[in-house]
């Protein structure tokens, strides 16, 4: 298990106030995607864990999920969980039933990480299955719709899959990607930005599966490769 654990790289990151040359302005794209194949389940008292588990059991031929948002939505006990072909869950955390179900984007993105700032206000982030190009959903009405938010390109062109997102609070989030990458937005996801360097160097091309932030400032993301901790004046 210690082995294991320290194959998983830790870097601390630090957001760059001023960043050189014109901010690339990103401006929301596609109409807003709305919820369907609705479905809801109700059980009067709260169920135990295995019959949580139990409420969808597994069959041949479902998607997988890959990520339940960590802390229930404030004051409302709610959690989203998201997984392959653009499957969204809303799921009542008190009673343990499935208040809602989603498929977005026809099921042509995989769905790899979801974060709320606010009951209301929340991103998704994945990658489109036929080309591994980047996703960001954007909702601001607690998953009834979700709006597609674009970002720079990366150096060559290349498509990079977005693999967890961590928001802060309605303005700050953090996105960690594929081939070493990390996004952030200071404003809501009306501008993306890369950071300035690679939080594990320029020959860092590992995929950072995770993202966790300590305020605006402070992420530590981790890594399929490498070994080390960088902190955050290596950006600096």
């Amino acid at each position: 298990m210690l082995k294991k654990f320290l194959t998983t790289a830790a870097f601390l990151i630090g957001a760059i106030t001023a960043l050189q040359g014109q901010e690339p302005k990103a401006e929301l794209v596609g109409e807003p995607v709305s919820w369907v194949d609705s479905t809801y389940e109700y059980h009067p008292t709260p169920l135990s864990f295995r019959d949580f588990y139990e409420i969808h059991a597994p069959r041949s031929g479902d998607p997988n999920l890959n990520a339940i948002t960590k802390d229930p939505l404030a004051n409302t006990g709610i959690h989203f969980a998201v997984g392959d072909q653009g499957k969204v869950f809303k799921i009542d955390g008190f009673y343990g039933v499935v208040q809602d179900s989603a498929v977005l984007l026809n099921g042509a993105y995989n769905l790899t990480g979801v974060s709320f700032a606010t009951p209301e206000t929340g991103w998704i982030v994945g990658y489109k299955r036929d080309n591994w190009q980047g996703l960001i959903l954007k909702t601001v009405d607690t998953g009834r719709t979700w709006i597609p938010q674009s970002y720079p390109q990366f150096p060559g062109n290349i498509a990079v899959p977005f693999l967890d997102v961590w928001a802060v609070n309605e303005n700050y989030v953090w996105i960690s990607c594929a081939h070493g990458y990390v996004l952030w937005t200071r404003n809501g996801g009306l501008n993306w930005y890369r950071t300035p360097a690679k939080p594990g160097g320029d020959t860092h091309y590992g995929w950072l599966w995770g993202v966790w932030a300590y305020d605006t400032a402070t992420a530590w993301v981790c890594s399929d490769q490498s070994g080390f901790v960088v902190d955050k004046n290596y950006l600096k």
